[in-house]
């Protein structure tokens, strides 16, 4: 005869384990939806605008237009040919970060690049990326990913399933251990009622073994015990 089992500790544990997977990934969504729109800077996103418009001033007077990054610096060299200067200054308290990994760069008389790379640039201790394209020139800005902040969400996602654990754990392992017991009992009755079917009074004074359960008929009662002796039911006269 089939029982039906109630669940194990690992089953819950794993299933807890998912549950604060899915948490996890849409708290980190939701997260960096939010970023998405804080990334947004008002400095950057001039900025862009005036890299276009020397891309678009190189294609318009047929000369191309080289743009300098020196580390450190608080501001972006501008080279045009016959003409002075007009550097692209930073705000205040920003500059090119060290991890820019092209000196120079052109825009040719068509808007191309010469080269692709990344510039980042520090605004505000906040830094951001600036990725050219070699194609038309494209060029795109966002903020730089720091790696540290990979590891405090883990962190972070690891105390929240310890917290969930801590407090959801006992009472679940109580829903299961009632649970268990109330499977326990039907099945108890289940095999009660199927030994007295098939069993006369003798049989059942000795005692029958069904399944992971025994049944014993004394002068006045007869009782059930699991085969681990955790449950038992006994039924008077």
């Amino acid at each position: 005869m089939q029982t039906s089992k109630a669940f194990t500790l690992t089953e819950i544990l794993f299933v807890m384990g998912i549950i604060s997977v899915l948490l996890i990934v849409q708290v980190n969504h939701l997260s960096s939806k939010k970023e998405t729109r804080e990334t947004a800077n008002p400095f950057m996103n001039s900025l862009i605008l005036k890299l276009n418009y020397l891309k678009s001033k190189a294609i318009k007077d047929g000369k191309p237009i080289t743009l300098i990054f020196n580390h450190y610096s608080n501001k972006i060299t501008v080279k045009e040919p016959s003409i002075e200067n007009n550097d692209i200054k930073l705000p205040d308290h920003s500059f090119i970060y060290p991890q820019t990994n092209i000196n120079y760069l052109t825009f040719d008389n068509k808007g191309n690049t010469n080269k692709f790379g990344t510039v980042y640039i520090s605004v505000n201790k906040v830094i951001y990326k600036v990725v050219f394209h070699i194609e038309k020139g494209r060029m795109r800005y966002e903020k730089r990913k720091i790696k540290a902040s990979i590891l405090i969400d883990s962190m972070l996602s690891f105390t929240i399933m310890i917290a969930m654990c801590n407090l959801l754990l006992p009472m679940i392992l109580q829903l299961n251990y009632s649970f268990k017991n109330k499977l326990d009992y039907i099945n108890m009755k289940r095999v009660m009622l199927l030994t007295l079917k098939h069993n006369d009074q003798k049989d059942l004074n000795k005692g029958v073994k069904i399944a992971d359960y025994e049944i014993k008929l004394d002068n006045y009662k007869i009782c059930i015990k699991s085969k681990d002796y955790l449950n038992e039911k006994c039924y008077y006269k």
